[in-house]
């Protein structure tokens, strides 16, 4: 009875460890696909955050110069290029200002009459390493005095 039992043991351990390789081979795979898909969400991440920065540059600047908010009225349209306001290697973004036209005059204002001219700001930001893109937009209304 022996005899015939000669090598069972060590054909069950090799079978056995075949069946930890495997394992060990799927979990290593998974990790490596893991780490890709949170590399890729923080590119995402990191485009929208140049995208929201760049808004937020752009309406910085416009406190003291609305120059880039008339031009997009009389144009219809306004692309502003804010790479260079950013610190940010293998970035770039840009600022689309579209004008919405103005509103009706407001009546009741103690400063006179009022005349919305409404914009809608666009902000779209590429990461050129791994092309994550996202596009971030505001709408808002710059209220003119007029007679």
């Amino acid at each position: 009875m022996k005899a015939r039992q000669q090598g069972a043991a060590l054909m069950m351990a090799l079978v056995i460890l075949l069946i930890m390789t495997l394992i060990g081979l799927s979990a290593m795979q998974t990790s490596t696909l893991d780490m890709k898909i949170v590399a890729n969400q923080k590119e995402n991440t990191t485009a929208f955050h140049i995208a929201e920065t760049a808004l937020e540059i752009t309406f910085e600047n416009a406190v003291g110069d609305i120059s880039s908010f008339a031009d997009a009225v009389t144009s219809g349209t306004q692309t502003i290029n804010q790479t260079s306001y950013l610190d940010m290697p293998a970035s770039s973004v840009s600022v689309d200002i579209y004008s919405g036209g103005t509103g009706v005059w407001a009546k009741g204002s103690s400063i006179g009459k009022i005349k919305p001219h409404r914009y809608t700001v666009t902000a779209n930001a590429e990461r050129t390493g791994s092309r994550a893109k996202a596009s971030h937009q505001r709408g808002f209304e710059l209220l003119v005095p007029g007679s």
